[in-house]
């Protein structure tokens, strides 16, 4: 659903300069699954990304923005999978 009534401006984006921009890149899987203050029925969600605790954590940290990294992208690392495991993207640990 849209909702056209809400009206967006260039002042409704945070005015953060580059020089104190701090990004943090997650994968929202791994931050809201591990996270121990998230729901339970909203881990591994965008929702579990936008609730309050991990909000909280974010800004205590001083992050200014997040970066998503693919949710798409699913690569199998043989040694990852001979222990049970695997990885969130392309890059093995």
């Amino acid at each position: 659903m849209l909702d056209t009534s809400a009206e967006v401006t260039l002042n409704d984006k945070p005015q953060v300069p580059w020089n104190h921009t701090v990004i943090y890149e997650t994968h929202v899987r791994g931050l809201t699954m591990t996270h121990p203050d998230v729901p339970g029925e909203l881990r591994g969600t965008y929702a579990g990304l936008a609730c309050e605790p991990v909000i909280a954590y974010l800004k205590d940290l001083g992050i200014t923005a997040v970066e998503l990294l693919p949710v798409h992208a699913h690569v199998d690392d043989p040694f990852c999978a001979t222990k049970g495991c695997t990885t969130t993207g392309a890059t093995p640990p």
